[in-house]
């Protein structure tokens, strides 16, 4: 018999690939979102359901209906900016929308698996690499990180009681289905419409600014093994270094076979082609965060999970650069 698995946030970058591994072992997967989908109605097994997860009711009654047996949370506010300006919204998406979705599931089965989707934002600055005790941020200055801690910390409180409640601490991850609004989504985007023609300028932080970046498919597969586990716990899931815009961009032009010659220095710095024109200009105050020293840790996940990254910070690039490519050519 087929198992039922739930996942809210099905539409988004970790929700579609979730659903797509959960369909190839014959669940039957209940797909909630705010946005209608067509890529996964012709499975049979892949029911679409057009909510807001902050519709309790509704959710409650959906998981009474289907009594899931896996539950994947990957909804709410994600973007640091919304989340700071609308406190109360966020808490309801990412806080009370996990504490219902919890309550409503282990009330009808106190054997049903459950994955929180967590953010390398909950934890403080710091040179060290990140592992899953190193210290949290309990400010409220970063409302989004605030509610990702709370909802941390409900996932334990079920399990300390015994149920299988984990969450997975996701560094900064993309791919296609990000979208050209990610940095890495714009600048791969911008670079093949740049070398089209279909762009003159585009418009950066910092170029130093340096992030853990790795590939969500990689990701996506450590929470499956996550949830195979036989026991519930939280874990990291990092490529374990840094990369820098700069980096970025010095390999989208040889892989695009462009030329980019660079002038000034620091924050000045500018981006010319050969005919001399501006195509890369920066302006520090369009970086949106300041997190760009955190490395994230995996130990754990490796030696508990047998995970491991397959897709480096370069082979995200040309994943990237390939799927803009084949779009804007």
């Amino acid at each position: 018999m087929s198992k039922t698995a739930l996942v809210f946030g099905s539409t988004g970058q970790d929700g579609s690939y979730i659903t797509e591994e959960l369909l190839k072992f014959n669940f039957n997967v209940y797909g909630v979102s705010r946005k209608d989908t067509s890529y996964l109605c012709d499975n049979s097994q892949y029911i679409h359901v057009k909510s807001d997860i902050t519709n309790y009711k509704f959710v409650s009654e959906l998981i009474k209906k289907i009594r899931p047996d896996e539950i994947y949370n990957f909804a709410g506010i994600t973007t640091l900016s919304e989340a700071q300006r609308n406190k109360d919204k966020t808490l309801a998406a990412n806080y009370f929308s996990l504490k219902n979705i919890i309550k409503s599931a282990t009330d009808i089965n106190s054997k049903v698996k459950i994955l929180q989707a967590s953010s390398s934002e909950v934890f403080s600055m710091s040179n060290k690499k990140i592992n899953e005790e190193s210290e949290r941020t309990l400010s409220s200055d970063n409302f989004y990180a605030y509610s990702k801690n709370l909802s941390d910390q409900l996932i334990q409180e079920y399990r300390s009681k015994g149920f299988f409640c984990n969450s997975a601490i996701l560094f900064n991850h993309e791919s296609p289905r990000r979208g050209e609004a990610s940095v890495l989504g714009k600048i791969t985007s911008s670079m093949v419409r740049i070398k089209f023609g279909y762009q003159s300028t585009l418009w950066i932080g910092n170029l130093y600014t340096s992030r853990d970046w790795g590939y969500a498919g990689d990701y996506v597969n450590g929470i499956r093994k996550m949830m195979k586990n036989k026991k519930p716990d939280d874990y990291i899931f990092a490529s374990g270094k840094k990369n820098s815009l700069l980096a970025a961009f010095n390999f989208c032009e040889e892989y695009l076979n462009m030329k980019i010659n660079w002038e000034g220095d620091g924050i000045n710095k500018v981006g010319l082609n050969d005919k001399g024109d501006k195509i890369i200009i920066t302006n520090p105050s369009l970086q949106k965060s300041n997190r760009s020293g955190l490395v994230g840790d995996s130990s754990k996940a490796m030696s508990s999970l047998g995970w491991k990254k397959n897709i480096d910070f370069f082979d995200l690039l040309k994943i990237l650069l390939d799927h803009y490519y084949q779009k804007y050519k």
